[in-house]
């Protein structure tokens, strides 16, 4: 049987689509990019539904949740600062989603020779002098990360840079801005760092080299990769 991984970028609220794509396109897998929460003039019963739906996917086996700048202000109680957050907002997700919830989400994941994250990953933040950019690498610096946010400091790998507002050169696995910000990586032996993210909304999605952007502010595009091979489907 064919390994059908779904990839799908931000949703906003917008999860009723996708849940129902899912169930009648049968991914073997399904990992999702970020930002679940927060839309232009969004209001409490969107909020709540978005937040019970999140709930019940992160509780099936075959999903996987990344973590999106909109998503780490209500696990961090807005120490991870994001336009959208509102106090009103995190009362009405913290009745539904506990923590133990959002520790069972991700900043990225590794996928036949992708890295899936909800911006992407740039060689200023993330290469070693001398190893270079890999999986241990990247996986040690999120860890990082996350116990830091715990301790109530943003670390640069989940900051936003100048492109975005924020007080860094450029942006960290959550912010970088696709548009300004992102560029080609490579790891030590000079191979390409194939990336698929989210986060810079257009009308469609974008390729930089091998690697893709897929946020087109909820025109409903997803990803697959398909024995390894990848491709983007409108839905």
């Amino acid at each position: 049987m064919s390994e059908r991984i779904l990839i799908v970028p931000d949703r906003h609220h917008q999860v009723d689509i996708i849940e129902d794509y899912i169930q009648s396109s049968y991914p073997t897998e399904v990992i999702f990019l970020g930002d679940y929460f927060d839309d232009w003039n969004d209001y409490e019963k969107q909020v709540e539904h978005t937040a019970t739906w999140l709930k019940q996917s992160l509780g099936w086996n075959n999903r996987i949740h990344l973590l999106g700048n909109h998503d780490i202000s209500y696990m961090s109680h807005n120490t991870a600062l994001c336009s959208g957050w509102t106090e009103h907002k995190q009362d009405i997700i913290d009745k539904i989603i506990c923590p133990d919830e959002w520790k069972k989400m991700k900043l990225f994941e590794y996928r036949h020779g992708y890295l899936l994250s909800h911006a992407g990953i740039h060689p200023s933040i993330f290469s070693h002098p001398i190893l270079g950019i890999n999986e241990d690498q990247v996986t040690s610096m999120c860890n990082k990360a996350i116990f830091d946010l715990e301790s109530g400091i943003v670390n640069p790998v989940l900051n936003s840079g100048h492109a975005r507002g924020g007080p860094n050169r450029i942006g960290g696995i959550l912010w970088l801005d696709w548009n300004h910000e992102f560029i080609t990586c490579y790891d030590s032996n000079n191979n390409e760092i194939k990336q698929i993210v989210g986060h810079t909304a257009q009308f469609e999605p974008r390729q930089k080299d091998s690697s893709w952007c897929l946020d087109t502010q909820n025109k409903n595009y997803v990803g697959w990769l398909i024995d390894s091979k990848f491709s983007v489907q409108k839905i």
